[in-house]
């Protein structure tokens, strides 16, 4: 018998007796809690996340919003650099960047340099980080805002050191679907659209230098910093723990599958 949702010896002793087998004939099956029919996700973003199993599996998922000619200016590589960082020490993560207008062969042309700076920084192109208009060629022109919001509720951690910004309606777009900001102190405007809830370090700007001996040191402490205040943090270790552990196919592998791979077994 398989018990889809008590766990422990002696709630397994009970299923057992009621069945009169053995404790060893029961099966714990968790219940299924998935992202993708909780928050309703649309089609399209269910498709996604099968090409990126990443945004479910990571231990670490961020979405960050960017036009292809603009992924200088928001510092994409600052934001795989750092990736890169927390890889190295042990997570895996997903970087998804959610880059609109790639149509033109420049356009798809830099985004080679940023994935060689992932190659460089320890990250697969593709899994690590993902640039949607790579994926099956279809989101070329961008993803729907549903789409970002969707793929913001499966994220932990939203780093924005973009060198210069308006308002940003990005930044409370990301805060309402919980998760860490790491933000741009040298812009001032970043702390007044957070209300100064959210981490800050100097990237520097349009109209403030920032200058540090070691930058790549520099990234490695931002790193160990994300990491220390995320294991801090109850309510992002839940959403990860539960986003990674019973989603459909976290639970397919781990429980329903050795349970029916055993039944084939006996018959």
């Amino acid at each position: 018998q398989m018990l889809t949702a008590a766990t422990g010896v002696v709630k397994r002793l009970v299923v057992a007796e009621q069945y009169r087998g053995a404790i060893e004939d029961v099966r714990v099956i968790h219940h299924i809690k998935d992202p993708r029919t909780w928050f309703d996700f649309s089609r399209e973003t269910c498709e996604m996340i099968d090409q990126v199993p990443g945004l479910l599996d990571a231990d670490i998922v961020q979405c960050l919003p960017a036009s292809t000619d603009r992924l200088f200016a928001k510092r994409v590589d600052v934001v795989i650099r750092i990736f890169g960082n927390m890889k190295a020490m042990g997570h895996s993560v997903c970087l998804l960047v959610a880059n609109q207008w790639a149509t033109g062969r420049i356009q798809r042309e830099s985004l080679e340099k940023y994935e060689n700076i992932a190659r460089d920084c320890g990250l697969e192109p593709g899994s690590d980080v993902v640039f949607t208009s790579r994926i099956s060629g279809k989101w070329v022109a961008g993803i729907s805002r549903q789409m970002v919001r969707e793929i913001f509720l499966c994220s932990s951690l939203f780093v924005f050191p973009t060198d210069h910004e308006s308002f940003g309606l990005v930044v409370p777009e990301a805060a309402l679907c919980g998760v860490l900001l790491l933000l741009n102190k040298s812009l001032d405007m970043q702390r007044e659209i957070a209300g100064g809830h959210a981490l800050y370090f100097d990237f520097g700007s349009y109209n403030r230098k920032h200058h540090v001996a070691d930058h790549e040191q520099y990234l490695r402490d931002i790193a160990h910093i994300i990491l220390g205040r995320i294991r801090e943090n109850e309510t992002l270790r839940a959403k990860a723990f539960t986003r990674q552990n019973y989603n459909f196919d976290a639970l397919y592998k781990r429980e329903y599958l050795p349970v029916l791979s055993e039944s084939r077994l006996w018959k």
